[in-house]
Order: structure tokens, then C-alpha cells, then sequence
């Protein structure tokens, strides 16, 4: 299959092409200049790979949470070329994206992952890989909390990712200075390719009309 996959959501803009090739990803952390950028990026990608729009199979985009006009452009472009082209879509988690990324660049099995979402709160989640880097548990689910109320058992077997552990360093729980953190602070559209093509594979991808955004609160950016 030919993957195309957008990421958005966070300061970074993220895009990737998944072929039979492999993998080609242009990435840039350029905050509030996605919509510049991120059209230039596919044809980028498409015209090294020598792959037109009409090739592609499948739109992977990743749906949040982020930042609000973050999460609306991916989920925008995303659903106009699905509709030139008459494509199916992957919405994809960028929390599970950036967990992902965790996994394929670090060899974890279990990640924590912690995006900074504004107003003193942070976008979290933690999941459990294969040895294969292949999604095998939600332990939590994507939420919205404040940092001094996250809690994880173990905390010296996980892996953390994402800004958030940075921005509020002071304000999660003592016992988590224990975790081993990479330097991974936003999510990749190779990894949204990847779990886009898992979710396609499972029958899980959906037309434009469900291709939605996962916000989990209002508009901040």
C-alpha cells in the first residue's frame, strides 16, 4: 500500500509517505507555521518517492489530542484529499503516534506519554509494545490532568516521551523522577503511517464523514 500520513498536532509538522520502498518523512518543528508548510511537505514526499495522489491507498492523519487549530488542519487536508482521490482515511492518535515513536526509536515496551496541553494540564496516556514495537495494551487511555495526578506502578519500567515531562518538571510526583526519558518530544508521521496501515489491515479505517478530531477539551492554543 501507498500511506500518506499527516501529524499536526503538536509544534511539529509531520510528513510521510509509506510505501513499498519504505518510509520517506520530512519533519519540522515549526510552531504556527503548519499551514504553510505542510502542503509543500506532501509534494515533497510524493514527488521523491515518484508517487502520485491518484497512487495512494490510504490517508493516515493524526487526530489529536493537540492543539486545537493543530488537530483541525491534519484532520482538514487530510479529509480534502481523501476526497479528490476517493480515499479511506485512518484517524490515529498523536499521543499513541509519539508512544509508538518511543517504541521504534528506543526498543520500550511500556510509554508514558506526556504533551504539554496548556492551562497547567498535560495530555497523557501509556501503553504497553510487542517486541516488535506493535501496539499490544492500553494501560490509559488518551485523558486530560493535571501532572501532580498522574500515577503509574512501576514507574522505573517506563519510558517517558513527549514535552510535557519538561514544561512541568516540578509539578508531577517525586516518584516519577525515576523514569528513564527520551528525547522525543513530539510524535512523527512515520509513526501515524504505521498505525494507520494496523488500523487499515483491521478493517478500522472510515470514510470523511467519520474521519473526525479527538479534541478532549475546548480550543486552546
Amino acid at each position: 500500500m501507498n500511506i500518506l500520513a499527516l501529524e499536526t498536532a503538536t509544534e511539529a509538522c509531520s510528513v510521510a509517505l509509506l510505501s513499498a520502498a519504505g518510509v520517506l518523512e520530512v519533519h519540522e518543528v515549526a510552531p504556527r507555521q503548519h499551514t504553510d508548510l505542510l502542503f509543500g511537505m506532501v509534494d515533497r514526499v510524493l514527488a521523491e518517492a515518484g508517487i502520485a495522489r491518484q497512487a495512494l491507498d490510504l490517508i493516515a492523519f493524526g487526530r489529536g489530542p493537540g492543539a486545537f487549530t493543530g488537530v483541525r488542519i491534519a484532520a482538514a487536508v487530510a479529509q480534502g484529499i481523501a476526497l479528490a482521490c476517493d480515499l479511506p482515511l485512518a484517524p490515529v492518535s498523536t499521543l499513541t503516534a509519539l508512544a509508538a515513536g518511543g517504541a521504534r526509536l528506543h526498543g520500550a515496551r511500556q510509554v508514558l506519554v506526556a504533551l504539554d496541553a496548556r492551562r497547567d494540564e498535560i495530555y497523557f496516556t501509556a501503553l504497553a509494545f510487542d517486541e516488535h514495537g506493535v501496539l499490544e495494551r492500553t494501560v490509559i487511555s488518551d485523558c486530560v490532568l493535571a501532572p501532580a495526578a498522574v500515577t503509574i506502578a512501576s514507574p522505573a519500567q517506563w519510558l517517558a516521551v513527549g514535552n510535557g515531562w519538561s514544561v512541568y518538571e516540578s509539578r508531577f510526583a517525586p516518584d516519577l523522577a525515576t523514569l528513564c526519558r527520551a528525547p522525543l518530544l513530539f510524535p512523527h508521521a512515520t509513526d501515524v503511517a504505521h498505525l494507520g496501515a494496523a488500523l487499515h489491515g483491521r478493517g478500522e479505517s472510515v470514510d470523511v464523514a467519520h474521519a473526525l478530531p479527538l479534541y478532549l477539551r475546548g480550543a486552546v492554543d
